[in-house]
């Protein structure tokens, strides 16, 4: 009579069944379904919030767009957000802690800060019905008219 042997391989609790390479690929794989995703939610923004993005960010990257009541919040790698109607005009966007471009605003808002506040940063910017409201790193926020007239601060 022949006497079958059972081998029996017990694995640790730290037995990990996928090798490393195999760990990088579903990695690698992982990562493009992620961008090839993003990509995709950025294809559906209007054109001209588009346009916008690739004039006021070239090297910025759209990480997130949300969709809500007609108006897309774009999220970009930086930290950037950004507000957009459902036409593709910008409506606010915030630094969130990164320093915003003084060329995005009209000249003559920008030659208002530079004077009057020379040294703080914008951290934050919203287009109103009525002009513009733009937030400073001294917590002053400083209103404006559609013409770029300046009109008011508020703490």
């Amino acid at each position: 009579m022949v006497k079958a042997r059972l081998q029996v391989k017990i694995l640790s609790k730290n037995h990990n069944p996928f090798p490393t390479h195999m760990k990088t690929k579903i990695r690698i794989a992982l990562a493009a379904i992620v961008f090839t995703s993003f990509a995709a939610m950025a294809q559906t923004l209007p054109q001209t919030a588009k346009s916008y993005l690739q004039k006021s960010f070239p090297k910025e990257k759209v990480s997130r767009v949300e969709r809500d009541d007609n108006k897309y919040e774009v999220h970009l790698s930086s930290s950037y957000e950004l507000e957009f109607s459902s036409s593709g005009k910008i409506l606010k966007l915030d630094g969130n802690g990164n320093m915003i471009p003084a060329s995005i605003l009209p000249a003559k808002i920008n030659a208002y800060l530079k004077k009057n506040y020379e040294g703080e940063k914008i951290e934050k910017i919203e287009l109103e019905s009525n002009g513009y409201e733009v937030s400073l790193s001294n917590d002053l926020e400083a209103k404006f008219d559609k013409s770029g007239n300046f009109r008011k601060t508020d703490n």
